[in-house]
């Protein structure tokens, strides 16, 4: 940015290069120590544009002034520039803004936050509703792309205002409403069922050619470059064809709602975020309470040594189940609900959403549920669902996915079993879309770049996490045998990944592993016990504990890399 704005500068482009100096600050803000010095800065950039009468940059500039100053708890210095912000932006007396929507949401946050800093509680709500009605606008027109992302990160901070409010009331009914929001409220759009649909699947089809191609010439440079400007167009094409719809609302979940479906077994945990600390949230049919469990950091640690320990494990050193036992009982006493409980369903925040919670103690022989919203764990099953008909894929590359997918396809009466040559995209898709149970075992490769590139490795190439959300519907029940399929990762505070896609397109249950899982007799042995305990009707968390096996750290390893994710 700072390039930019000297080279526009030096072109005579003074608009422009005024842009890119306000977002060296905004870029700045963010890593800076010097706040005071950072602020004395942004202040005479400020003053420069507005004598240029540079209205919108200038604007900026004081809207980032103001959340400078709150960061060093200078409220008047906040709030006079924020009403400078207010004026350059064209602010009038309902709170309407005259600048595009993206900066609407960054006014409304910051005057959110002024408002909390001066106790004022009707003030920051009022603020925070004012921006989060202005991200669901933007969310509609921008499809998913970076700016979405940078959207949904101002949503995730306006929804944790909010959660900090309520967290000043007694009871736990607004909390919950304002936790569960945090989940569900920005939602992907709807899929598309129009022209636009060919245009994507030309462009998906296209992308896996590409693949094909690298398959042989991994390193290529010209392949590789093709393949980014291929992805560019995909996403291009998606958020053409998402301008024409609107976000999927979801219709919000009450704690009365979540204590209707709850047995009186069951215990449901939410962990949440406000600021720089984590709480737990525990419901069940009869009670809710809260606590406050740490730091962010402090439970960070905990859960990077029971990965580590996991780690460890899947080497298959006799040492490592005890290095494990031992960091997981360190994490379950602050991770775990207070008192038993036979059945648990685990609400984790992104960053714990793929953690292995059957790996802690007191969870490794009870059924676990992982689920991302309360809203997707009490969705009802469709009526005229059963479990008579099963898609049974084999992929390629993998020596034991064949022995799997018949061993698995010997338990349904009714199955369409697609070995390794026979796998394609085509095929697996319209099974998908046609079946009650679906079991995949084949090679999954994530993105941590962008998960929407993630893909499953078929006989023709890649399935795309794209290709999954073209469904028009899904089997209820989805078991991915592949490696690392449960890995997600975030936009804002959303998850994107192989479960929450399966999820959105209709399945209510998805069985995945976290982590790398070994092609071997131990992963084969879970499985048949899993599908022989399914088609027995035994719920599927249920079915997954009792398939578990410890008899060896490489079956302890497999039987904790696999968790419930869903309904179970």
């Amino acid at each position: 940015a700072e390039r930019a704005r000297d080279a526009l500068a030096d072109i005579g482009n003074s608009t422009l290069s005024d842009a890119a100096a306000v977002i060296a600050l905004r870029v700045r803000s963010r890593t800076s120590t010097d706040r005071r010095a950072l602020l004395r800065e942004i202040l005479t950039v400020a003053t420069h544009l507005e004598r240029r009468d540079r209205r919108l940059a200038a604007g900026l500039a004081r809207l980032l002034a103001g959340r400078v100053a709150l960061d060093l708890g200078d409220t008047s210095a906040a709030d006079r520039n924020l009403q400078m912000a207010s004026r350059r932006l064209g602010v009038d007396t309902r709170g309407s803004v005259s600048a595009p929507l993206s900066v609407t949401v960054e006014l409304a946050l910051t005057g959110g936050l002024l408002a909390e800093a001066l106790g004022d509680t009707a003030g920051a709500s009022l603020q925070a509703r004012r921006g989060l009605a202005a991200v669901e606008d933007i969310a509609s027109q921008i499809g998913f792309g970076g700016q979405q992302a940078y959207v949904r990160g101002c949503a995730r901070d306006l929804i944790r205002l909010q959660v900090r409010l309520a967290l000043r009331s007694k009871g736990n009914a607004r909390l919950f409403r304002w936790v569960e929001a945090g989940r569900t409220r920005f939602g992907r759009p709807p899929r598309l069922r129009r022209s636009d649909d060919e245009a994507v699947a030309g462009r998906l089809d296209h992308l896996r050619r590409i693949h094909a191609e690298r398959a042989d010439e991994p390193d290529d440079d010209v392949l590789v470059a093709e393949q980014a400007k291929s992805e560019r167009r995909l996403r291009s094409t998606i958020r053409r064809a998402n301008r024409l719809g609107t976000i999927r609302r979801v219709p919000p979940t009450t704690i009365g709602d979540l204590r209707a479906a709850l047995r009186l077994v069951d215990v449901y945990v939410a962990w949440f975020s406000p600021d720089d600390s984590v709480w737990k949230l525990q419901i069940t049919t009869r009670s809710s309470r809260r606590r406050r469990l740490g730091s962010v950091s402090s439970i960070q640690t905990l859960v990077d040594g029971v990965s580590m320990a996991m780690g460890e494990l899947a080497t298959g050193r006799s040492e490592a189940s005890g290095a494990l036992a031992t960091a997981a009982a360190h994490a379950e006493e602050l991770l775990l609900p207070d008192g038993a409980s036979d059945h648990v369903v685990l609400n984790p925040p992104p960053d714990l959403f793929s953690f292995p919670w059957s790996a802690l103690p007191v969870l490794t022989d009870r059924p676990v549920t992982v689920t991302p919203s309360a809203a997707t764990y009490i969705r009802p099953r469709p009526p005229g669902q059963s479990d008579t008909h099963a898609l049974v894929v084999a992929g390629p590359g993998l020596d034991r996915a064949a022995d799997e997918a018949r061993l698995v396809a010997g338990q349904y009466a009714e199955r369409t079993l697609l070995d390794p040559d026979r796998a394609t995209t085509r095929r697996v898709l319209d099974g998908l879309a046609d079946s009650d149970v679906a079991h995949l075992a084949c090679h999954a490769v994530y993105r941590p770049d962008n998960a929407s590139f993630s893909y499953l490795k078929l006989a023709d190439g890649p399935l795309f996490l794209h290709d999954l959300e073209q469904l028009r519907t899904g089997p209820h029940t989805v078991i991915l045998s592949a490696c690392s399929a449960a890995r997600s990762g975030s936009a804002g505070n959303q998850l994107h990944g192989f479960v929450t896609a399966l999820l959105r397109v209709g399945a209510r249950t998805v069985i995945a592993p976290i982590s790398p899982v070994p092609d071997a007799d131990e992963t084969l042995g879970l499985i048949d016990r899993l599908h022989d305990e399914l088609r027995s009707g035994t719920p599927p968390a249920t079915a997954l504990s009792r398939a578990r096996s410890f008899d060896g750290p490489l079956a302890s390893y497999v039987s904790h890399a696999f968790q419930c994710f869903g309904w179970g």
